[in-house]
């Protein structure tokens, strides 16, 4: 089922909409808007603590995961815009809401910015899998959506995850792309792996200063 859309509000220094069956945030000042490299991050298992086998449907319930306020913040020192994009099919099943998804996405980017790790935008696809959209990864919709509100040079950007998903999702726009698990998986088609955030940071600056 496709969430309905709603009219753009301002939450916590963010325009927040949903159009097409995507929830954004946007950073209503944004201090660049012309065309920058951007590390766009999956959510849970990079962000947060992945909760097995169910979804994060309270702030409660969303643990930022060691090292990670640390690891944004050298990011944004790097001169890179810092994006979100989550599916999040926990709606369109009923498990949370479209409101209890805004609360919990409020709180957690407060929660960066008062750390200094300030994201820029945060998308979400809101469709359930049987929907077929273009936005769910591994399509690159959730990408090309941001890019139409943050100019991005994608062939100087990246894409953090912890799935092959993720990694399919930023390939399909010529991303860099870094998978994220415990132990290495030769299967996953990923341009570099590393154990965790600050890991693939320490990647990252690492490349980007080649």
């Amino acid at each position: 089922m496709i969430q309905s859309s709603i009219k753009p509000l301002i939450l916590s220094g963010y325009i927040v909409e949903t159009q097409a069956g995507i929830l954004s945030f946007r950073r209503a000042s944004q201090e660049t808007t012309g065309s920058m490299p951007t590390v766009f991050l999956d959510r849970d298992g990079v962000l947060n603590r992945h909760l097995v086998g169910r979804y994060v449907t309270g702030w409660r319930e969303f643990e930022i995961l060691p090292g990670v306020l640390t690891a944004l913040r050298r990011l944004r020192n790097a001169g890179f815009r810092l994006v979100i994009v989550s599916n999040q099919a926990g709606v369109p099943k009923g498990l949370l809401t479209c409101d209890d998804l805004i609360r919990i996405t409020s709180m957690s980017l407060k929660e960066f910015q008062r750390s200094g790790a300030d994201v820029d935008g945060a998308f979400f696809c809101l469709h359930d899998p049987s929907d077929d959209c273009t936005c769910r990864k591994p399509k690159p919709g959730l990408l090309r959506a941001a890019a139409d509100l943050f100019p991005t040079d994608f062939s100087h950007s990246f894409l953090i995850g912890d799935s092959l998903t993720d990694i399919l999702a930023g390939a399909a726009l010529a991303c860099k792309t870094i998978y994220l698990a415990a132990k290495l998986d030769a299967s996953i088609p990923a341009t570099h792996q590393a154990r965790n955030l600050e890991g693939a940071v320490d990647w990252i600056t690492s490349a980007s200063a080649d």
